[in-house]
């Protein structure tokens, strides 16, 4: 069962967004490829989530982030998967979640929430609108993406 759900336009700084923990000092961005056909990435240990957007500085994106008790439906309608079925783990520890424009060091464009729940979370991503908004001139919220929280939780013996 869905337990949160927010939805917020964001301006992506240079066409990246990465959503961190806010103590977590940052992911390592000697492993991210700047290749905008690859959408999501996990660089580091902490596997934080580093987006390639299409759409750069004066347009927003409509970033929309749910957290689940159990894996959701792996195959959301209207959502595209992108490269592959992206999911990873990230392990929330009480910091608040940002999501920002990893160039944007005065945190002018950037949004943050407390996550329901702490410990280590499975979390999948989904894109819809890229190939729309790629070259053309858009609307704010156009380019979606949704990511989905929930527990990583071992499989009981």
């Amino acid at each position: 069962m869905r337990i949160a759900h927010l939805e917020f336009l964001i301006a992506p700084d240079r066409g990246h967004l990465v959503i961190a923990p806010a103590g977590g000092g940052g992911p390592d961005y000697s492993q991210v490829t700047a290749d905008r056909d690859v959408v999501f990435q996990f660089p580091g240990p902490d596997h934080y989530v580093f987006i390639n957007t299409v759409s750069e500085g004066e347009v927003d994106v409509l970033m929309i982030v749910q957290f689940w008790d159990a894996s959701p439906d792996t195959d959301p309608l209207d959502w595209d998967t992108c490269q592959q079925d992206v999911t990873a783990t990230m392990d929330l520890d009480g910091d608040q979640i940002l999501i920002a424009s990893p160039t944007d060091s005065d945190h002018m464009c950037w949004t943050g929430f407390w996550p329901p729940s702490l410990g280590p979370h499975r979390v999948r991503c989904r894109s819809q609108g890229r190939d729309w908004t790629r070259g053309l001139e858009t609307a704010p919220g156009e380019e979606q993406y949704l990511i989905q929280l929930w527990p990583d939780r071992a499989d009981p013996l």
